[in-house]
């Protein structure tokens, strides 16, 4: 049974992140500004992946690791396919980004116009392989003094090699989802807490922002920080006032649901490249209702392939298996 909670928060953090890239392409410094916000949608999604895998058994690790990459990884497979062409039809395509997609390394080196967004899924993947592990290491997962020490590692890894350094980061915030999953009965909800800790998030980020833009320190560290800080009330505060108020699922929000991770791949290529809508007209409302529009049609789309190429794995697995099973 699905819990609408988690699903809204899903489709929240999704929309924060269309929100993200939609306000940087207003001719507009102030809400340009805003976008540095709405990005916390990504922070939101490693730390509910964490969450979501916090108390789930894995029985077989080869087979989750596989089962995670198919959901993940093939949807962005068939995006590329696409977002390759136009590229190669338009003479804009560099061939080493087909191998750099293919093996999912876009967040160390680099992506391609209107995929730039997909080094999430280079994260997420490494989340999921560190995931593998947690569940025989309660005990240190739980530790104060293994946080604190990989937490200053990250910051040193920052210094050193900026990406490996914010990945570490990254696999952090999903270990907390994961650590919360274990401790959510421990952590009453207080509504003001959570707002003034919010408060106090984005006036740090404002603050160290006239002072430290540009350096590690501001860009990666205290970003991160505030930054998780941020998506973890934004989190509890959704998950509390749905289940406060009874919220019900509906067909809306199961399609969105279901819809949210496909928008999400699609919806950057209408924002920038070779396809680019935000600036079709002279109306920047009608660009942003067709942008909104073509995204929506689009995760449609590639939602209805990515069931085909699934299920059509799904008959080789299992013919395999009856092959197997008749030898």
């Amino acid at each position: 049974m699905r819990n609408v909670s988690i699903q809204i928060i899903r489709i929240c953090a999704m929309l924060s992140i269309i929100l993200c890239h939609l306000v940087q392409e207003v001719n507009n410094t102030v809400i340009a500004y805003t976008g540095q916000f709405f990005n916390v949608g990504v922070f939101i999604f490693i730390f509910l992946s964490g969450y979501l895998y916090g108390k789930k058994k894995i029985e077989n690790n080869k087979e989750w690791l596989i089962n995670r990459a198919k959901k993940i990884i093939i949807p962005v497979y068939s995006f590329m396919i696409f977002l390759i062409i136009i590229h190669i039809v338009n003479h804009t395509m560099e061939y080493k980004y087909i191998f750099i997609y293919l093996f999912d390394l876009q967040y160390y080196l680099g992506g391609i116009s209107g995929a730039q967004h997909l080094w999430f899924v280079s994260v997420i993947m490494i989340c999921y392989i560190v995931n593998i592990h947690l569940q025989y290491n309660n005990k240190m997962i739980m530790s104060k003094k293994i946080n604190i020490i990989f937490i200053m590692i990250s910051i040193i890894c920052v210094y050193l090699s900026p990406k490996f350094g914010q990945t570490l980061i990254y696999i952090y915030i999903y270990i907390l989802g994961y650590k919360y999953r274990y401790m959510e009965e421990k952590f009453k909800f207080n509504i003001f807490k959570t707002i003034g800790l919010m408060i106090i998030a984005i006036l740090t980020r404002l603050y160290f922002r006239q002072i430290l833009d540009g350096s590690l320190l501001y860009d990666v560290i205290i970003v991160s920080i505030t930054h998780t800080i941020l998506g973890i009330c934004i989190f509890r505060t959704i998950k509390y006032l749905c289940e406060k108020f009874n919220i019900k699922g509906n067909k809306f929000i199961n399609s969105m649901d279901n819809l949210s991770y496909y928008i999400y791949i699609t919806h950057y290529m209408f924002m920038v490249g070779p396809i680019r809508t935000m600036g079709m007209t002279q109306f920047l409302i009608i660009n942003i209702i067709i942008t909104i529009v073509l995204s929506y049609i689009s995760a449609i789309v590639l939602r209805l392939i990515d069931n085909k190429i699934q299920y059509f794995i799904e008959k080789i697995n299992l013919f395999k298996n009856k092959r197997e099973n008749y030898n």
